[in-house]
């Protein structure tokens, strides 16, 4: 399964075409992806199904005030509108999940499923934060196995972990091309990245 992140329609229709299975959909990727507009939303589910949202309101860290929840309560009523049907968020507190605002988001998000994005990666205990989003009933997390600069260099961590809580997909990302993806096999079977996919030309499709 190989997913592949953009940064707007054009790229997402770019990736669909040189066989991507999955896109993630996301503005100002340069910062880490947040919430791409309504009309790019839109369009972009009319060249699949298979398109993760991401819910992020601004770029910087994963702690959120109350209007900033606001915000993504509303873009995820945009998203279950436009038959969205799954989103990627990620809510923390201090260096830990937050827990009471990730369920009050499950629940809202219903039916649309919710993966949890490389916030957890950024928590200071990895393994007790996989726990965590296994009670919470999330099935998938993009994650690099921890505090590593890529998935390659989490990439023990990252099959040790799939192995051990069969639960949840561990979606890697970070780092990854069509050079080193074979790494993740048999153990990862499902990797994400801006590079499996050439999208990053300055092509224009009508």
């Amino acid at each position: 399964m190989r997913e592949a992140c953009v940064n707007n329609y054009l790229q997402a229709k770019l990736a669909f075409e040189q066989g991507a299975d999955r896109v993630e959909l996301c503005d100002n990727l340069h910062e880490g992806g947040t919430t791409p507009s309504y009309g790019t939303i839109k369009k972009s589910q009319e060249l699949s199904k298979n398109i993760v949202v991401m819910i992020r309101p601004r770029q910087g860290n994963f702690t959120y005030t109350q209007d900033e929840i606001d915000i993504m309560v509303s873009d995820i009523e945009i998203c279950k509108q436009l038959g969205v049907q799954e989103i990627i968020t990620g809510i923390l507190i201090e260096d830990k999940i937050d827990i009471e605002k990730m369920k009050f988001i499950i629940s809202i998000s219903h039916p649309i499923k919710v993966v949890f994005h490389m916030a957890i990666d950024e928590t200071s205990n990895y393994e007790e934060s996989i726990k965590t989003l296994i009670q919470l009933g999330i099935k998938r997390v993009l994650t690099k196995g921890g505090n590593f600069k890529s998935a390659i260099d989490g990439i023990d961590k990252l099959k040790f972990y799939q192995l051990k809580y069969q639960e949840i997909t561990f979606l890697a990302g970070g780092g990854i091309t069509n050079d080193n993806k074979h790494l993740f096999s048999p153990e990862i079977k499902e990797i994400h990245g801006t590079k499996l996919f050439n999208i990053t030309q300055n092509k224009q499709n009508n």
